[in-house]
């Protein structure tokens, strides 16, 4: 296993931020701008990225076995499966199995479906949420009267995690998917896009140059945020120094470096 040196103190709170990559940076993130008095520790299976390309009996067993190995290594307070594509097909089964509180990240249809004016929403997304029948479910309980497009953009993955490890965004992958969304029918009325993979909050601005202001795009960073701070116990009135690690299950010096390169400067900002 790698990981950064720097590791969680046993008698600060950690939260677990688990993702195959890049994708998690964004919940972190997030995560920080609410909490200056836990751990976190990011892990990222990049031993098995992407996870949307799993079947989900491989994702299944996966993502168990090695949540077991960061569980018994770490202790986490908290876990987050900052993944949608994990999220969306076992968040039932790791509640199950461990006895520790999950938060899952799930497509942000039911704000979306308030937020839009045309009643038109588009669903970025990888191939596996797409089809996945929880997806379906959230559209039938919470945009039940929209006109939801749903789209894979699976090379945006790749982008971000391009973005990350080299600090150059590919905007070609971008823009080859905001013309496939565009191309299906309907799509002239989109004013509300989901994005519903958290490497795609990485890219934001990059796909927001591309599109028109009036379209407004939306993710699920913010509300998981929330649920972990009122799953902690209170804040201590005590400032802390943000503490963070990364843990991942292939060595790779670039990555861990990358990693820890982006999350650093996210604390340097939230301290200005």
């Amino acid at each position: 296993m790698t990981e950064s040196p720097r590791q969680p103190d046993p008698n600060t709170p950690t939260v677990l931020v688990f993702d195959s990559g890049a994708g998690g940076l964004s919940i972190c993130t997030k995560i920080m701008a609410l909490r200056n008095d836990c751990a976190i520790v990011y892990a990222a299976d990049n031993a098995y990225f992407p996870y949307g390309e799993l079947s989900t009996s491989a994702l299944r067993q996966r993502v168990i076995t090695f949540m077991g190995e960061l569980i018994d290594q770490y202790s986490p307070s908290i876990a987050v499966i900052a993944c949608n594509t994990a999220s969306t097909a076992l968040l039932a089964d790791l509640r199950e199995t461990f006895d520790i509180p999950f938060v899952g990240v799930v497509p942000a249809i039911k704000p979306a479906a308030t937020a839009t004016q045309t009643g038109t929403i588009a669903i970025l997304a990888t191939s596996a949420t797409v089809t996945r029948d929880y997806t379906r479910d959230l559209i039938n309980e919470f945009a039940p009267n929209k006109t939801v497009i749903l789209h894979s953009a699976q090379p945006l993955v790749s982008a971000a995690e391009q973005l990350i490890q080299n600090n150059q965004c590919p905007n070609s992958a971008i823009q080859g998917a905001l013309s496939e969304l565009f191309a299906k029918p309907g799509a002239e009325h989109i004013d509300t896009i989901v994005l519903a993979c958290t490497h795609f909050p990485l890219l934001r601005e990059a796909i927001q140059a591309l599109l028109p202001a009036s379209i407004t795009l939306l993710d699920s960073g913010d509300a998981i945020a929330r649920r972990v701070d009122s799953l902690l116990c209170a804040t201590n009135t005590l400032k802390q120094t943000q503490r963070i690690s990364v843990h991942l299950s292939k060595p790779c010096t670039t990555t861990l470096n990358a990693y820890n390169n982006f999350l650093a400067a996210h604390i340097q900002i939230k301290r200005r």
